[in-house]
This record gives C-alpha cells, sequence and structure tokens, in this order.
C-alpha cells in the first residue's frame, strides 16, 4: 500500500459536509482569571437524543447544533489543566463555563488502571500531553514531540523523519534502549509495536488525529503484560461525536512537504470519520563531510497513512466501531545500497457497553499484516565503495483482542473492580538472501500470548486508596523454523524446538491525599518482556557492525518500586512533582561484542545476568500569568550492568544508549485572540552505543520552537523549527559516527471546523 499526501487529505476532506440547519447553543469558556480557555471540550447532553461534544476556539468560543428542543440539558466542560464545570442548559446564547483548579483525582491519567471510571489511578508517575502541547511542540513527529518527556528514548537518538524503523524502539526509566520496545506503545487502546520487531511505525498515526498522550512509567506488565516493563504510551485519536473537520499543512526545508488531518461526518447515530498523513523529505547528510565518501548520499524518507472508521452510538451507554487503516513508507539510509521500505494494513473493532448493574464492558479485537524490505551494505574503510550484503523481506500477520470488565462495588462504592484478558498471536519470518555468504535464510515462526489479570482499587479511608493488581501470561513459541539453504546445493538448520514460558505480573500500590494540595504514593511491582520473533531469529547489519539473533534467548523480568508525590499551591499556579525509582532487570536482552576487526563488529544478542536501573526524576510547571507558562522536567539515572557471569568484563558498564542525565525546558506565552508563541528545550548527558562503552555519543542540547497567530474562521497560520541553534550532535556510531538533523523548519496553516 502506497498513499501520497494528497490522497490522505482528500479522504479527511470528503469527511466535511454540511447537515441540515438547526438552533445552536452559542458560549464561552473561561478560566477563573476570566483568560479565555481554548481547546476545551463542551458537552451537551439531552434526555432525548445522545450526547454533542465540540471545542473551544482560541477564544474560548464554542458552538454545538442542538436537534430540536432539548429537554433536561446538561452542558459540561472539561479542559486539560482545569477542573470540569457543569451548568443546566437553559439558554442557547451567551453561556459562559468557568473552569476552576483541577484536583489531583481529575489531574491523573486513567491509564494505568486500564479503565476511564472516575477514580483516581494506582499509584505511579504518570504524564498527560494535551492536543494543544502537541501543535505547540515544535518537532514535527510524534517519537520527537514525546522526548519532551525525560526518560522517553528510542534504540539511537535518530527519529522517524530519517531512521530506519527497527531502530525506533521505545524505553522509558533508564532500562535500557533497544530495537525492541521496552514500553508498549497504544492507539486507542489497540496495540502499536510491530508484531515482528517490537519497534513502532511512528507516522501510522495522523498528528492532526491526537486528542492526547498518557506516558505512565514504571512496570505495567500487571494489566499490559509484555513489552509494557517499563512504562505505557497510550496515544489517544479524537474521538468522532459530530460533523468536523481539522487539518495541517507545512512545507520545509530540505524539501519536506507535509499534511496531516482528520474529519468526522455524522448522520443520525451514525458517524463516518477518517484520518490521514502524508510527508516527504530529502533528508540530510547523517556522516560528517570530513568522513564522507562516493557512496554517501542524503537519508531521505517518505510516509502516508489513511484510516476509516465507523461508529454507531446506540445510546450513551453503548458504542460500537469498526476501522481499517493502511500505511507505507520507504527510505534511502543514507548510501546508494541500503534501502527499506515498509506497508501495514490493519482492521480492528471493538463495543463499549456500559450497564447500570453489571459494570462497563470493554471489547476490542485487532489485525493485519506487514511487509517488510530492507537490504544491507559493507563500506570500504574510506567510504568510496560499498557491497550489497544481504537482502530481506520480512512478513508478518497478526490477530488479537481484549476483554475489560469494570465496576464499582462494595459500601459506598469503595472499590473498583477491573478484569480482563488479552490474547495475541503472531507469525512472522525472515526470508534472506545472505551476498556474502551465498546463502538463503528462512527463519522465524508462530508466537502466542495469553493474559489474564484483575485489579481492586480501594478507598480504605477518606484520603487513603490501596491497589492490587496481578496478572498471569503464557507465552509459546511453536512451528519455528532457521533453515540455510547455500548456493551449493547444501542445506542446513531446520526445525527448532518449541518454547513455552508463563510470568506472573504482581504490583501493589499505597496513596495518600494531604491536605487539597498534595499527594504522596510508593508502588512495588515486576513486569517482563518476551524476546520477540525479530530477536530470537532475525540477523542484521547496521554499518560495519553485524549483530546475529538468538533463538535461545529467554524473558527479561524485571522487578522494582518507586516513592513519589505531587504538589501544588491553592490557586494551582505552581505544581510539582517527583519520584525516586529503584529496580532490577534480569536477563536483559543486549547486543553482546563478540569479535572486533577494522572491517567488521560482530554482536550477538544475549541475556545478560543482571542490570540497576535505580534514579530520581522531578518536574516543576509555573503559571507566571494567565498567558506565560514555564515548566522544566529533569531525570536522574544509575544503569549498569551489574553481574554478568558470561562476559565478567562488562560488569559496571553503563547500559548502552541511557544517559545518567535528561532533561527538558517549556516557556510558553499564548495570548489566544493574537498569537502563542512557544520553546521547548530538550537534551541529555553522553551515552554509549554499545556495550563495551568504547563509543562515546557525547551530550547535546536541542531548542525547538513554534509561533502560531489565528486568522480568520478556524484558519491559523504557524512557523516552526527543530534544532534553531543549529547544534552538531552525535546520533549513533557503527563505528562510523553518524550526526543528527541540522536546523529544520517549516511554515504551515492550520484549520478547524466544527458545524454550527
Amino acid at each position: 500500500m502506497n498513499f501520497r499526501c494528497s490522497f490522505a487529505l482528500f479522504g479527511c476532506l470528503l469527511c466535511a459536509s454540511y447537515l441540515p440547519a438547526q438552533q445552536t447553543l452559542r458560549g464561552r469558556v473561561d478560566d477563573a482569571t476570566g483568560a479565555a480557555v481554548a481547546d476545551a471540550t463542551i458537552t451537551l447532553t439531552c434526555a432525548q437524543s445522545t450526547p454533542r461534544t465540540t471545542r473551544s476556539e482560541r477564544d474560548g468560543t464554542f458552538a454545538i447544533a442542538v436537534d430540536g428542543k432539548c429537554e433536561r440539558g446538561v452542558v459540561s466542560a472539561q479542559a486539560e489543566g482545569f477542573g470540569d464545570a457543569s451548568k443546566p442548559l437553559d439558554d442557547l446564547n451567551n453561556l459562559v463555563m468557568v473552569l476552576g483548579p483541577q484536583s489531583f483525582e481529575q489531574s491523573v491519567t486513567v491509564t494505568a488502571t486500564r479503565t476511564s471510571a472516575a477514580i483516581a489511578e494506582a499509584p505511579g508517575s504518570s504524564t498527560a500531553i494535551s492536543a494543544a502541547e502537541f501543535r505547540n511542540d515544535g518537532a514535527l513527529t510524534i517519537d520527537d514531540k514525546l522526548r519532551q518527556v525525560p526518560g522517553f528514548s528510542l534504540f539511537r537518538r535518530s527519529g522517524s523523519q530519517t531512521s530506519n524503523p527497527t531502530a525506533q524502539g521505545v524505553s522509558l526509566r533508564g532500562i535500557g534502549a533497544s530495537g525492541a520496545s521496552r514500553a508498549l506503545v497504544l492507539v486507542d487502546g489497540i496495540p502499536l509495536n510491530d508484531p515482528f520487531g517490537g519497534w513502532v511505525y511512528w507516522g501510522r498515526v495522523p498528528v492532526a488525529s491526537i486528542d492526547h498522550v498518557d506516558v505512565v512509567k514504571g512496570g505495567v506488565s500487571d494489566l499490559y503484560g509484555s513489552f509494557a516493563m517499563a512504562g505505557v504510551i497510550n496515544l489517544q485519536t479524537v474521538t468522532p461525536t459530530d460533523t468536523q473537520l481539522s487539518f495541517e499543512t507545512a512545507v520545509g526545508n530540505e524539501r519536506s512537504p507535509f499534511g496531516s488531518g482528520q474529519g468526522s461526518v455524522r448522520r443520525g447515530n451514525w458517524i463516518l470519520g477518517a484520518s490521514g498523513e502524508g510527508f516527504a523529505t530529502d533528508g540530510y547528510f547523517p556522516v560528517p563531510a570530513a568522513s564522507r565518501g562516493l557512496i554517501d548520499r542524503k537519508a531521505d524518507s517518505e510516509h502516508s497513512s489513511a484510516t476509516v472508521s465507523l461508529d454507531h452510538m446506540n445510546s450513551e451507554r453503548l458504542r460500537e466501531f469498526a476501522q481499517a487503516s493502511g500505511f507505507g513508507e520507504d527510505r534511502r539510509n543514507a548510501t546508494e545500497l541500503q534501502i527499506n521500505s515498509a506497508t501495514v494494513r490493519q482492521l480492528s473493532a471493538g463495543v463499549d457497553w456500559e450497564t447500570a448493574k453489571a459494570g462497563l464492558f470493554n471489547l476490542r479485537a485487532f489485525g493485519g499484516s506487514e511487509n517488510l524490505f530492507q537490504t544491507f551494505s559493507s563500506t570500504a574503510l574510506n567510504r568510496n565503495s560499498e557491497k550489497l550484503s544481504s537482502v530481506q523481506h520480512v512478513p508478518a500477520q497478526q490477530i488479537g483482542g481484549s476483554a475489560l470488565w469494570t465496576k464499582n462495588a462494595g459500601a459506598s462504592n469503595r472499590n473498583l473492580l477491573v478484569a480482563g484478558v488479552d490474547v495475541n498471536q503472531i507469525t512472522g519470518f525472515d526470508n534472506e538472501f545472505n551476498v556474502a555468504g551465498g546463502y538463503t535464510l528462512h527463519a522465524g515462526g508462530s508466537q502466542a500470548t495469553t493474559g489474564i489479570f484483575v485489579e481492586d482499587l480501594i478507598q480504605i479511608a477518606s484520603r487513603w486508596q490501596l491497589s492490587l493488581s496481578a496478572r498471569e501470561d503464557f507465552w509459546n513459541n511453536y512451528d519455528t523454523v532457521s533453515t540455510r539453504a547455500f548456493l551449493t546445493g547444501k542445506l542446513t538448520g531446520g526445525v527448532l524446538p518449541g518454547r513455552s514460558e508463563p510470568y506472573f505480573s504482581p504490583r501493589i500500590g499505597l496513596s495518600r491525599q494531604i491536605g487539597g494540595n498534595a499527594l504522596a504514593y510508593v508502588s512495588l511491582y515486576r513486569s517482563f518482556r518476551t524476546p520477540t520473533l525479530n530477536e530470537l531469529y532475525r540477523p542484521f547489519r547496521v554499518g560495519n557492525i553485524l549483530t546475529n539473533a538468538n533463538s535461545a534467548l529467554n524473558a527479561e523480568r524485571y522487578s522494582g518500586g518507586e516513592v513519589g508525590g505531587r504538589w501544588a499551591t491553592a490557586g494551582d499556579r505552581v505544581r510539582l512533582h517527583g519520584a525516586f525509582f529503584d529496580g532490577y532487570v534480569t536477563g536483559a536482552i543486549a547486543n553482546v561484542t563478540l569479535t572486533v576487526t577494522p572491517a567488521l563488529i560482530t554482536r550477538q544478542r544475549e541475556n545478560l545476568g543482571k542490570t540497576l536501573s535505580r534514579g530520581v526524576e522531578a518536574g516543576v510547571e509555573v503559571r507566571v500569568s494567565p498567558a506565560l507558562l514555564l515548566g522544566a522536567g529533569y531525570q536522574y539515572v544509575d544503569a549498569k550492568v551489574v553481574t554478568n557471569r558470561a562476559t565478567p568484563s562488562l560488569e559496571g558498564n553503563l547500559v548502552p544508549l541511557t544517559p545518567r542525565h535528561s532533561y527538558s525546558a517549556l516557556a510558553s506565552y499564548s495570548r489566544p485572540r493574537w498569537f502563542t508563541l512557544s520553546l521547548q528545550g530538550i537534551g541529555s548527558s553522553k551515552a554509549y552505543d554499545d556495550d563495551q562503552n568504547l563509543l562515546s555519543l557525547g551530550s547535546y542540547f536541542l531548542l525547538n520552537g513554534t509561533i502560531s497567530r489565528p486568522l480568520y474562521r478556524g484558519f491559523e497560520i504557524f512557523a516552526q523549527a527543530e534544532n534553531m541553534l543549529d547544534r552538531s550532535y552525535i546520533i549513533q556510531r557503527t563505528p562510523q559516527t553518524q550526526l543528527g538533523a541540522p536546523t529544520l523548519y517549516r511554515i504551515g496553516l492550520r484549520y478547524q471546523m466544527r458545524r454550527r
């Protein structure tokens, strides 16, 4: 599947059509100081019809269509960083909703509990990023925007604009980055991680479709199973509830056009939605000019995605939906012979049903296929010639689903019970022609996982909450094979033995509300991650580093805990949060160096003995004035190899690609009727690109920014820049040094329409 920017945006525009004229509720959303609140969610609920939802504009105004006479109508308003407000509907004109400060129960994310029930989350560290914060970030892609969360990291410092997708595995909390994610990434509760390798195709989710993002740090395998060893990132897209359209389009240097949009049209209880995105860039030269040879090219890329959904709102208690999506990308990885392309197709469906007696039921089913094609080469030391070393074709299929039940129980509903089951089956193979070895490799198989979990959130006293949760997972590899067919006719390898392994993931947490503005918590947990089919069976090459697969890998196991808290001033002008965390990973999967020569470094995936991840994180937000917001975040982590009997020389080394210090800073000034200016700084101390701690990446600091101004009737013009200071920084050493992108800038236009 190969979409283009124009096709993706056309699908969004096609969804925008007007319904017949109706009455309109008009109003405005303000904060306690009288300043306008932009991007607030306003919901109108009438006794005889399904709820209708819209969002406030930059000046705080909003409008909602009203079907006939609205009996017993109630208007509610919600916005990131504010408490909720509601009023009975008395007049269709000049309604003013005032949002006050947000309590801690409202400010925390619910991703850590796998439920949207109205109760505080299980104790833990979490961050919620709103759509407005995403828009105002100078970075273009979702993964680069998420770098504002200290501790978020990919396999290498390169982002999805130009890097190989197999280097886009996510990690949190300094557990260690790898090609396979150690954090689970979800889109509306459905896994986004690649089924074969665990990395993430970030371009599958259009930026314009993001409503908010929840980031939960720490082990949460007790609810989400494998891949959630270090945390969960849930990308929540806009839920279509009415006719609407929003998009943004931009052009920038390096010949980089971009377009992203989403829209929906409603007819009665049926809602048809669509979203899409397209991006292309000529890229830049990652190899420094002093080292560049005849083979070096720019790292260019292009991708496009499209999603179509159909929702049926039977009532405010019952919703059914179905969705189809497709994604395609093509990349040239900085030399003539190194390329890769991928296509992903997926179908998903779900039901959300709430009953007065039995509770809330959430059902999800999904399935799809993927094809990854890529080539690798060996390069001469002077970079004036290269030879094709291997050609890989990796097809994979996935089918899965989940069932979740949530119910308030006990005296005065002091217990929130959550229980569920997840199932997932993956089949994938690495079909590779090894040019240098003169053979064809066929390796892979099927992997099935099943998880059953239960959670109980108990309000043990007015200010105390206890959380207990546990999950049992069953991992099974079967129909596995690894054969080599040589050009000489020789055949080696064959069927591999099946493998299975259970894992138990408990978690206990306790929190206490202190006054009305502070919360303290403690949490202990165990989590795990099973090796992917990619780690078990697919070798890969980056530059002159060859990494072999290992079919004998075992699951990684993490045991840890944290102590933390949050505090805010009475006027909510200052917010602080912090946590101390400590944990060990047993059997951490790492790329261990076997041999080193000037022409080739050979590594193999191995289970290390034990690694440490211990540190602190802190953040502060200061609302200097209604217009000016300042913020900062910091993480220190001591991540090192504690024991490793197979290779004792690695003991004491830092975990690769994990800096001790990482930080972010924010300054935002907003006058919604005039302009918004936002600056974001991100950086870290040095890290190493290898297990032996010989290939240092050095420290780095980047400054991104955006400025926007509203125009007319929902239009907005904006300008953005990444790496505004044009800093030179190292993203990888293979062992050839490669640099990150220079200054990238773009100018664009946004539009947001909601039916009036």
